[in-house]
């Protein structure tokens, strides 16, 4: 059997960094960018991608726009349409085939949110970084980005994440 190498110390750095801010990052922008709209930062994205669009989306096709499971997306529709900012209706008769929408609350909520969330990351989480960091930081991440589509596109191992040493 062949022996693994020990990742080394920048390895290691690099990576209780990346798990720690991925940890922290979901709790601080809810509470700071998107709380004053009432939203999470999950529920935002879904108002922001049903924004771009511009028309009513399928749940599978707001799952793809968010790169994240369709029953997730289910769930947070649901809470949405709970608080009258998105409708849900049914595709050509059927109600098992639906398309959401953004309702006019949803437009008004996701515009005041925008400000809140817009503020809150570049005037603070991403505070300090000069234009040519912010560059590096986006390369990087993207790069790591496509390694970890790369392994949810073929994983099925364990889903917890739990654990942040390597």
């Amino acid at each position: 059997m062949a022996r693994r190498e020990e990742p080394g110390r920048d390895q290691r750095r690099a990576w209780i960094a990346l798990a720690t801010v991925a940890e922290l990052l979901p709790r601080v922008v809810d509470s700071g960018a998107t709380a004053g709209a009432g939203l999470t930062t999950f529920e935002y994205m879904l108002l922001g991608a049903l924004h771009s669009a511009g028309t009513p989306l399928r749940t599978g096709e707001l799952a793809s726009a968010l790169d994240c499971p369709a029953p997730r997306v289910s769930k947070a529709v649901t809470r949405l349409e709970g608080r009258a900012l998105v409708a849900r209706s049914a595709l050509d008769g059927d109600r098992r085939a639906t398309e959401v929408s953004l309702t006019d609350q949803g437009r008004r909520t996701h515009r005041r949110a925008l400000g809140e969330y817009t503020d809150f990351v570049f005037g603070s989480v991403l505070k300090g970084l000069a234009p040519g960091e912010l560059d590096e930081l986006a390369g990087l991440l993207g790069r790591v980005l496509e390694n970890l589509t790369a392994l949810s596109e073929g994983a099925s191992g364990p889903e917890s994440s739990d654990s942040v040493a390597p």
